[in-house]
Order: C-alpha cells, then sequence, then structure tokens
C-alpha cells in the first residue's frame, strides 16, 4: 500500500535521524559538559527514549543553568518517569515560577498531585481547564505547601467546573476536551 511505504520510510528516516543525534549528543556533552544547551537537548532525546535515569542526568545540570520552563518540564516528566514524585512536583512548580501559565508544567503538577494523593482518575485532563476559575492558583498553593490531597480535590474542582462551563453540561467528559 503506497502510504503505509510512505509511513515506514518517513518513520525509519526519523529513527535514524535519532540514532544519529544520539551519539553525536553524548559526544559533545562528553568533550564539553559546560554545554547546557546540548546536555538539555541530549536530556530529552533520552526522555523520548523512556531512558529516565540518563535524562534526569542531563535535565538537572541544564535547568538551573537555563532557568527555562520546557526544561524544568522535561526534568519533571523525567523524574516521575523514574517515580520521583516529590522531585517531579518541585521541578513543575519551579517551571511555573518562570511562567505561571504553562500548560505542559500545569499538567505536570496536577499529575503528580493526583498520584501523591492515590486519586488518578483525572491525569489526563488538560491544563487549559486548569486556569479557568483562579482555582490554579489555590491548588499550586496547597502543592506548593505539602498538601497534595487539597490541591488534588481543587484541580478536580476545577476541571469540572470549566467542563460545565464549556459545556453547559454537568456530566461533561473531561478527556474529551
Amino acid at each position: 500500500h503506497p502510504e503505509t511505504a510512505a509511513d515506514l520510510s518517513r518513520i525509519r528516516a526519523e529513527q535514524n535521524a535519532v540514532a544519529t543525534a544520539l551519539p553525536v549528543l553524548e559526544s559533545v556533552v562528553t568533550r564539553r559538559p559546560d554545554d547546557v544547551a546540548a546536555r538539555a537537548r541530549l536530556g530529552v532525546l533520552y526522555l523520548d527514549h523512556r531512558n529516565y535515569r540518563q535524562a534526569g542526568v542531563e535535565l538537572r545540570a541544564a535547568a538551573e543553568a537555563l532557568q527555562s520552563s520546557p526544561v524544568f518540564v522535561a526534568l519533571g516528566n523525567a523524574l516521575m518517569g523514574e517515580g520521583d514524585r516529590e522531585g517531579a512536583t518541585t521541578a513543575y512548580l519551579r517551571a511555573l515560577e518562570l511562567e505561571p501559565d504553562h500548560r505542559a508544567a500545569l499538567r505536570g503538577l496536577a499529575l503528580a498531585c493526583f498520584l501523591a494523593a492515590g486519586d488518578p482518575e483525572r491525569p489526563s485532563s488538560t491544563a487549559s481547564a486548569l486556569s479557568a476559575q483562579g482555582a490554579a492558583s489555590r491548588a499550586l498553593d496547597l502543592a506548593r505547601g505539602g498538601r497534595y490531597g487539597e490541591a488534588a480535590t481543587t484541580f478536580s474542582q476545577a476541571l469540572g467546573r470549566e467542563a460545565e462551563a464549556l459545556s453547559g453540561d454537568r456530566d461533561a467528559d473531561l478527556p474529551g476536551l
């Protein structure tokens, strides 16, 4: 089938590009460990390959130097992959200090709070719903204070109100947003 052949060819080309990029970036970082941009790129590449430990090493080295919300979010994702919810929460909060409406940071923080509170029911909900009713700032304050259960409840309430506002339906399906 022509589309399948084209798709397979595209995927193979992307895999070759990644396979080439990994050793190149590793070489750059080995020769110049102070190149924080290369370390951030290498960390993201490791993260994409679910090598969370190596991703965390590289992203930790880059995060503070670059002061970049996306790098802190990537670090949070790597730490979540390692099972370090507390470290991930700290990274997401750091990203939000730099960029208060960063959607990926809000989403990551919500997931970390839900998991810490033992409530994995809403981790796929969109972060845009969190900021709509102003509840996000309350939930963030609760998370910063280590009150993850209350933060998860506040995030859930904000998501519910946003779904109602968007659909006019009290039984809105949040994952469908």
